[in-house]
């Protein structure tokens, strides 16, 4: 059973853009590499320079906080948001990212530690990717206890473990699926040529359809459910209230007090 870890609803969890009343939790594995180049690049009106990068100049990044807003006045924007994921495909991105892809050189040592219990880092058939995911999936559901080798960490903590925040702001709920049609609604009346502005930006999939479909089998995903368990139900629930309600406007996307 994993620890729940309550976090406040501060305005200094929210990245924002200095030139527009954008405000973004950001969740690992949910797009955010993207989304942190998007504010750059409406902040700068330019691509940063390295946009694989773009999460070593956090600091450069203004927090909700700067302006002095208080969490009742965040609730009445229209343009607080996060993202979630399918956490089956969040679980596999940080899986090919940064334990068998170029990712772990730069980043906790989560994949020495897998090693030790029997981590193949050169597994190249599904068969031996599918054993890693199983290693990996046991290991993070004993570390979400808080009872193994590493802390807990926002790359693999689940994405309900901000949902006091997400619920404190009332934030407006988007999904990674269909991202660029549902952030250019959420937007375009700030940036009429959004969407023009996302189809120039690079893309980083670390989990193509092609490797999921490689290594998921009902085994490795029904295990990773079960790990994930409240995301999974908080995630279906969101894609079937977007599917319900069909949302044509910025002001009819879903929020926290919908769906969590």
């Amino acid at each position: 059973m994993a620890v729940e870890v309550k976090k406040k609803a501060d305005p200094d969890r929210l990245l924002s853009c200095r030139k527009l009343p954008i405000r973004y939790l950001f969740i690992p594995k949910c797009g955010c590499t993207f989304v942190k180049n998007l504010i750059w690049r409406l902040d700068h009106g330019q691509t940063f320079h390295n946009p694989k990068r773009i999460h070593d100049v956090m600091d450069d990044f203004v927090r909700a906080s700067a302006f002095g807003l208080t969490q009742d006045a965040i609730r009445a924007e229209e343009h607080a948001f996060t993202i979630l994921r399918n956490p089956v495909d969040r679980f596999l991105s940080l899986y090919f990212d940064k334990v068998v892809g170029s990712g772990w050189t730069k980043y906790v040592p989560l994949r020495a530690t897998l090693q030790k219990y029997g981590l193949n880092v050169d597994a190249t058939t599904a068969e031996e990717h599918r054993r890693n995911c199983m290693i990996m999936i046991d290991w993070l559901e004993v570390n979400l206890t808080g009872e193994n080798d590493l802390p807990r960490e926002a790359h693999w903590t689940p994405q309900w473990y901000r949902s006091d925040i997400m619920k404190g702001f009332d934030l407006k709920l988007l999904t990674l699926t269909n991202l660029d049609q549902r952030m250019e609604m959420l937007l375009s009346d700030l940036v009429p040529d959004i969407g023009a502005v996302m189809a120039e930006m690079e893309r980083y999939a670390t989990n193509s359809k092609d490797k999921k479909e490689a290594v998921l089998d009902q085994k490795v995903k029904a295990r990773i459910n079960q790990v994930y368990r409240r995301d999974r139900e908080i995630f279906e629930k969101l894609k079937d209230t977007w599917r319900d309600t069909k949302p044509a406007r910025m002001q009819d996307i879903p929020r926290a007090s919908l769906v969590l």
